[in-house]
């Protein structure tokens, strides 16, 4: 199997501040916050292994509580790999059904996507599995906040070139978490949330945003 890890970013030194060099020019931040989507379909075409390293050193530069950096990721992209993933995922997504439906009594179709997504992962052709680098981080509120930071630049990242992402968050039986530490990353600590990642077949529209969530005093 063909594995990669990171390098170490380039810096170079300008008006006495730190600064890293970036390839390519893409879209702004604000454009990319407000063009990504959860994507629950996608095209079998696989994604490049360049944009997977651009997207995951993007995901590095996360801030994190007390600088440090306690994520750990592992994309999937074999065939193998993800037909392994989804068969875990299929068996959760079975256990989940009853409370699902009892969740979304008067909204069938919910469940019927929700776990048509679980089990299949929408055909997506890779998938992030974002583990904590240590058993006790999780334990840790900023070390939460910190993994959930990274993955929203991943995403972010991935928007930014045309990619489709969907952050799944581990609400899985422990047995189940444990499992996929055991198989996919088994000298790291629990797994804090996957990603599913390719190009959008469905691109949905955005839901309304909310209001009463901010104020400036």
């Amino acid at each position: 199997m063909n594995r990669e890890k990171n390098g170490k970013a380039k810096r170079h030194k300008k008006d006495n501040f730190q600064s890293v060099e970036v390839k390519g020019k893409y879209m702004e931040t604000t454009k990319a916050i407000h063009l990504r989507r959860s994507i629950r379909r996608y095209l079998p075409d696989p994604v490049d292994r360049e944009l997977i390293k651009e997207i995951l050193e993007d995901a590095m530069w996360a801030p994190s509580g007390v600088n440090l950096q306690p994520w750990y990721y592992v994309v999937l992209t074999s065939e193998e790999d993800m037909n392994l993933l989804k068969g875990i995922m299929a068996e959760m997504a079975g256990r989940l059904t009853p409370e699902l439906e009892e969740r979304f009594r008067k909204n069938p179709d919910v469940v019927k996507h929700t776990t048509g997504f679980l089990q299949t992962l929408g055909d997506a052709p890779a998938c992030a599995l974002v583990f904590y680098q240590t058993p006790q981080e999780p334990e840790k509120v900023t070390m939460v906040m910190s993994l959930g930071a990274s993955a929203q630049n991943f995403c972010l990242s991935a928007a930014d070139k045309g990619l489709g992402t969907c952050m799944i968050g581990p609400n899985f039986s422990p047995e189940t978490m444990e499992n996929m530490r055991q198989i996919f990353a088994p000298d790291k600590g629990p797994l804090g949330c996957l990603i599913t990642l390719g190009y959008p077949k469905i691109t949905p529209k955005a839901p309304r945003r909310k209001d009463g969530r901010w104020v400036i005093r």
